[in-house]
């Protein structure tokens, strides 16, 4: 009761805690307060006898689950956030790729486990979720695997890493469903429309519009316009100062792009 109550107190903080931060505001990681309430739960836990091998089982198997499921999931959307903040949507998507890549390798490394938990099975319920069994002493490779094994039972936190990560997902589902729906409404831009010229032809032109100040009253800086352009046209143009020397140096000239472009221009009105 004590961990069902204090875990319902922990989201209701966390919930506060972010209808007071402003959209500008940066992410704020809130892994530590589960931590303070994962290490109050372990110092009770240190001193405390269960009544017996059922009751234990049934803490660490089910009752234990959503409380280290924050823990996860806290951490893992803070990343995100950092991301979303920081970097580009590109830098997002690689991301996301990269965290359903480690949920399925998770998946298959403890595939066995998963498939016994999914199986409603009990027979190996000693084996996994009694703190000090053999299996979970030697149990390794557990995402954020800081917690004293004599204290929380290392299985415990597979099936709460994946509570966790579903969590995850969910957020990220909301989050491409939520930009498509802004899109749409706010300039509904073909999804097919790709940038089919080169790289070094783009990275050209946003030289150009940079240095005609095109952007932000030619406050915008060429990082700014670059990353912009990546992620309207899904495109990784490098770094584009090693991409400026190469044009210096090319026999077409720097503004072979533009030049091109002039001339197509002037040839429509022919």
């Amino acid at each position: 009761m004590l961990v069902k109550k204090r875990y319902e107190e922990l989201v209701r903080q966390i919930d506060a805690l972010d209808n007071q931060l402003e959209p500008e505001n940066p992410p704020v990681n809130y892994t530590p307060v589960v931590m303070t309430v994962l290490n109050e739960i372990a110092d009770i836990l240190s001193s405390h006898a269960f009544a017996s091998d059922a009751e234990e089982i049934a803490f660490y198997k089910e009752g234990l689950i959503p409380l280290l499921s924050l823990l996860h999931y806290e951490s893992e959307k803070y990343s995100m956030l950092r991301i979303l903040y920081y970097g580009t949507e590109m830098d997002f998507n690689g991301h996301c790729v990269s965290f359903i890549r480690r949920i399925t390798n998770l998946i298959n490394r403890h595939f066995e486990f998963f498939s016994y938990c999914l199986s409603g099975r009990k027979d190996l319920d000693a084996g996994y979720f009694l703190r000090n069994s053999e299996a979970n002493q030697q149990l390794t490779g557990i995402p954020g695997m800081t917690l004293s094994r004599e204290i929380f039972a290392a299985h415990s936190l597979l099936p709460a890493t994946m509570v966790g990560y579903i969590g995850n997902c969910r957020d990220i589902g909301a989050f491409y469903e939520t930009s498509l729906e802004e899109s749409d409404s706010a300039f509904p831009v073909p999804r097919t429309l790709q940038w089919t010229d080169s790289a070094v032809a783009l990275s050209e032109l946003i030289y150009a519009l940079y240095a005609n100040g095109s952007f932000n009253h030619g406050q915008a800086t060429l990082k700014e316009i670059t990353r912009y352009f990546e992620r309207v046209y899904h495109i990784d143009l490098g770094n584009i100062y090693r991409v400026r020397q190469d044009m210096l140096y090319r026999k077409s000239g720097t503004t072979a792009f533009l030049d091109r472009l002039k001339k197509k221009l002037d040839d429509l009105g022919d």
